[in-house]
């Protein structure tokens, strides 16, 4: 099962902080170097949104 996605990690103000290629269902993105807080997320396949929600960092 091939997979091709992107995901768009953006802080509460809107800026985009993190852009990443997905290769897989099951990708891990590194978000060590982001402050803590909380970051909405968007993940997007053959350009069409699939799934969007926020991540917590503490």
């Amino acid at each position: 099962m091939t997979f091709s996605g992107k995901i768009q990690l953006y802080d509460m103000i809107g800026r985009l902080v993190l852009e990443q290629d997905l290769r897989s269902p099951l990708s891990t993105i590194d978000i060590s170097q982001l402050s803590n807080g909380v970051y909405n997320y968007s993940i997007t396949k053959q350009g069409q949104k699939v799934y969007t929600g926020k991540i917590i960092k503490e």
